[in-house]
């Protein structure tokens, strides 16, 4: 749930930016997400995956996660995520403001643009729409 941190950590591609942020939501073997998705975007995915392997054995991650009240332990994981991605937030903001706002439009577009991950032939239109 850390998505700034795997933007950031993603190649400087809309694809492997999609696949990172992507890398939560989808299931399945590198093979069967390749007849889902651009080798661009799988390769994001695998990115995101190889990151949170890494993060979430990581000694400081599983500290971090016994902090929380036991109630809170189900959700530690989410929960030390999006407090991470709090700093990595801050640290942009307080070393350049517009370089922050940039980063967050370029996420949001990212985001929002389907054609970054189906190519237009995906996408049914009505007749005589172009």
């Amino acid at each position: 749930m850390n998505f700034l941190a795997h933007f950031h950590l993603a190649q400087p591609t809309d694809g492997s930016r999609i696949g990172a942020l992507l890398g939560d939501f989808v299931r399945g073997t590198p093979e069967s997400l390749q007849t889902r998705f651009p080798p661009e975007v799988v390769d994001g995915i695998i990115l995101h995956r190889a990151i949170d392997r890494f993060t979430d054995s990581h000694k400081i991650f599983l500290k971090s996660k016994k902090i929380l009240s036991q109630p809170r332990q189900r959700f530690a994981g989410i929960i030390i995520d999006i407090y991470f991605d709090h700093f990595l937030a801050v640290g942009y903001f307080l070393a350049q403001i517009r370089g922050f706002y940039f980063y967050i439009f370029r996420l949001l577009w990212v985001m929002k643009n389907p054609f970054l991950i189906y190519p237009y032939s995906h996408f049914i239109f009505p007749i005589g729409y172009e």
